[in-house]
């Protein structure tokens, strides 16, 4: 599996692509020390964010449904 991150660089309009190969013989350790992180972070870092906000909102028409008077980065952070 690849995963892949684009960073937009402003200054001559490209961008910079950042991969990590994720071979199936280590999908279990990733998985475990990524949900290492998440749940650090749901408990230590941000204990009071909403995490099921964006669940109940596709719950409830099936569809996902964005605030538009909500002026955050999304990130929750």
């Amino acid at each position: 599996m690849t995963i892949t991150e684009s960073t937009r660089r402003f200054e001559d309009d490209s961008y910079s692509r950042h991969k990590i190969f994720l071979y199936k013989e280590d999908f279990n350790r990733f998985v475990e020390s990524l949900n290492d992180v998440v749940d650090h972070v749901k408990t230590e870092l941000l204990p009071d964010y909403d995490y099921e906000e964006y669940s109940r909102r596709y719950e409830d028409d099936g569809e996902w449904e964005f605030d538009q008077n909500d002026n955050s980065d999304g990130e929750g952070w």
